[in-house]
């Protein structure tokens, strides 16, 4: 039985497609698309993450996403045991089965229901106990009650983060700042964001980045979203120049692992942290 990692790869490889062909096309981190690929979930990102990402690759893939992300659940509930997984996901499969029997109201429960009612099913059967410490406890179901609603909530977050970071059209702006509004800005350090005057009278943004620390990095003129100046990692040391008559849109994974420069002068973003897009234009 193939794992999940290596569905992935299966169905990537039957477009005739790359990790990297799949990476520019989904917005996704190339070493991200290869550890789901190789089955290995315990990278440092969150699980909201995690998921989020999974669920783009797997519609990029047209894969059945439910399908997909019920098994990822079953695999991490299982800590990466691959009999554990298909054993909680037949269980899962047997929940969703018993739910198709009976008449289906307006407003069927989504997957995400159904794991919840797979969660409270097992706590009830002896044999398909996980923590049997945990299952005594009176205060269980309150806890699954409360665990299922945030996990609600959170993939909520997580499609709207998602969605917001690979959608082409830049963000609403300030038009009084030259950096997104996502960005907090220091009103003693203007100075620091002044271009020269000769650079004003040319019309010519020049916009230096460089990275302190491993992250991804797409850049492209605010007028031609499908035209990328660069797309794809940047490392620790690694520097990036470009040059632009309009403004440059610029969109990070990892906010915090990069200096950028327009026209010589430094930009302040010592608050931006994580994912984030910036709109640098010319300086006033």
């Amino acid at each position: 039985m193939k794992n999940l990692g290596e569905k992935l790869q299966e169905a990537r490889n039957a477009m005739g497609l790359s990790v990297r062909d799949a990476a520019d096309a989904t917005r996704l981190r190339a070493d991200v698309i290869e550890n789901m690929e190789a089955g290995k979930f315990d990278f440092k990102l969150q699980e909201i993450y995690k998921r989020g990402f999974l669920r783009i690759y797997a519609t990029f893939l047209k894969l059945d996403v439910d399908a997909v992300l019920a098994e990822y659940t079953a695999f991490s509930k299982a800590n990466g045991d691959p009999k554990k997984a298909r054993h909680l996901l037949s269980r899962m499969a047997a929940v969703q089965h018993s739910e198709q029997q009976q008449e289906i109201p307006v407003g069927a429960p989504t997957p995400e229901a159904l794991e919840a009612r797979f969660e409270e099913s097992a706590t009830q059967s002896e044999d398909g106990k996980i923590d049997s410490e945990t299952e005594e406890d009176s205060m269980r179901y309150l806890k699954l009650g409360a665990i299922f609603v945030a996990l609600v909530l959170a993939v909520v977050v997580i499609i709207l983060i998602v969605s917001s970071a690979v959608r082409s059209e830049p963000p609403e702006e300030n038009p009084d700042l030259d950096i997104n509004a996502q960005i907090s800005t220091q009103p003693a350090d203007t100075a620091q964001v002044q271009a020269p005057k000769a650079s004003q009278a040319s019309g010519e943004i020049i916009l230096t980045i460089t990275a302190v620390g491993d992250t991804y990095l797409l850049a492209y003129p605010e007028n031609a979203p499908t035209s990328p100046l660069f797309s794809g990692p940047i490392q620790a040391g690694e520097r990036k120049e470009f040059k632009s008559s309009v403004p440059i849109m610029v969109k990070l994974t990892d906010a915090e692992r990069i200096k950028m420069e327009r026209n010589s002068k430094p930009l302040d973003l010592k608050n931006a942290k994580g994912l984030r897009l910036f709109k640098i234009g010319y300086a006033k």
